[in-house]
């Protein structure tokens, strides 16, 4: 009894892959979404723009961050050989 339902499972399943590769049932398919994902995407726009702001600032704050560091590395360095010279 078990192994008919998983064949019959099994076929079901096959039936079904068979029928979304179709190329009417994909462009059905899309056209059913379609609507759906551009009001997600309108929805999450903002925080989309909001993200790529904060990954900017981010990213101008790391880069402040390595200058200082090699300005203070190189003043250090400058320091260190006037104290060996002395």
């Amino acid at each position: 009894m078990e192994t008919n339902k998983n064949e019959f499972k099994n076929l079901l399943v096959n039936e079904c892959f068979d029928i979304l590769k179709r190329n009417d049932v994909k462009n059905h398919l899309k056209d059913l979404l379609k609507p759906l994902v551009n009001t997600i995407l309108a929805d999450i726009y903002p925080y989309i723009f909001l993200s790529i702001l904060f990954v900017l600032i981010s990213f101008l704050l790391t880069l402040g961050v390595f200058v200082m560091l090699i300005k203070y590395q190189k003043k250090l360095t400058y320091l260190t050989k006037q104290m060996l010279n002395a």
